[in-house]
């Protein structure tokens, strides 16, 4: 028996694709691509857009600022002008200011009331001593000066001797004297006080004078204050 042989198998070549085929495939993938992507743009930007609107903080509403109001403060009341009256220092020292007299008073034997008032640097126990005891008014006031138990005062200026009784008498503060021989309303009297704006020991002397034997009288005790002031050493 005769064998026979096949024919052999021809390849059948693939195909390939068409080129153009091939190229308007891409060409279409391309502009569909940017279509694509804008798609998802768009999708992604409302997915924001939709959180941004559903995610939106709540804004508290600002609370009105209220004005503050500052509170005038009540300033305190002006003090009232204390009225003072100044009385003027008066240091003298020798001759004491010019006798005051008090023409309201006037003795039987026309004599005129008058004071003198003198600074003197000393205590008033001291300036008190001076105008009452014995041992000191002999080193100023006369040259001799005795005291007997009835209140009864001797001065003595160069031998001749004068009497007089004490009439009133304030312990540190006032003693008034009055003549035996004398008018039963005239005196001589030492009071001791202080000013009040310095504390200045101050000697009042009250005495009764003629009219016109006032300057010889303020002469007189003028020179009696001066050397109780050299006996003080004020």
């Amino acid at each position: 028996m005769k064998t026979t042989k096949k024919a052999p198998l021809k390849k059948v070549a693939a195909k390939k694709p068409d080129a153009k085929k091939a190229v308007v495939k891409k060409t279409l993938a391309k502009k569909e691509a940017p279509k694509k992507t804008e798609l998802k743009k768009e999708i992604s930007n409302k997915q924001i857009i939709k959180q941004v609107a559903v995610k939106k903080p709540e804004v508290k509403k600002a609370e009105a600022i209220k004005p503050v109001v500052q509170k005038e403060e009540k300033k305190p009341a002006a003090p009232k002008p204390v009225k003072k009256t100044l009385t003027k220092k008066k240091e003298y020292k020798v001759a004491g200011p010019p006798a005051i007299p008090l023409a309201t008073k006037i003795s039987s034997a026309g004599k005129k009331l008058y004071t003198m008032e003198y600074v003197i640097k000393s205590s008033p126990v001291i300036l008190y001593d001076f105008v009452t005891a014995t041992s000191n008014m002999a080193q100023w006031f006369a040259d001799e000066v005795d005291r007997s138990r009835d209140d009864l005062y001797t001065f003595t200026w160069e031998g001749n001797s004068q009497t007089a009784i004490v009439l009133d008498e304030i312990e540190h503060e006032l003693v008034r004297y009055q003549w035996v021989d004398g008018p039963k309303d005239e005196y001589f009297e030492f009071k001791v006080t202080h000013t009040e704006i310095t504390g200045d020991t101050v000697l009042i002397i009250t005495d009764f004078a003629f009219p016109n034997d006032m300057k010889d009288a303020q002469f007189l005790w003028d020179s009696q204050i001066k050397n109780m002031i050299q006996q003080l050493g004020a």
